[in-house]
């Protein structure tokens, strides 16, 4: 079954340049946003993170939530 971050991943490699996220005159490209996320999983491993464990965001409305829901 296909995970958020598959769908990041394929975006990214389809459609590297379109824009993705667009935020308070920040624009994030498919393959920004394939990066940005593949980061956030990797720092959320290296934190021992596991499958199934769970995420709280708790900030303001923003595209970095984008990033950690498909990094997580």
């Amino acid at each position: 079954m296909p995970t958020l971050g598959d769908v990041a991943r394929y975006h990214g490699e389809v459609r590297g340049q379109a824009v993705a996220l667009s935020f308070e005159g920040r624009d994030t490209t498919f393959a920004g946003f394939d990066r940005k996320t593949s980061q956030v999983a990797n720092a959320l491993i290296a934190a021992g993170l596991k499958k199934g464990d769970r995420v709280a965001y708790v900030g303001k409305n923003s595209d970095l939530y984008f990033e950690l829901l498909f990094g997580a």
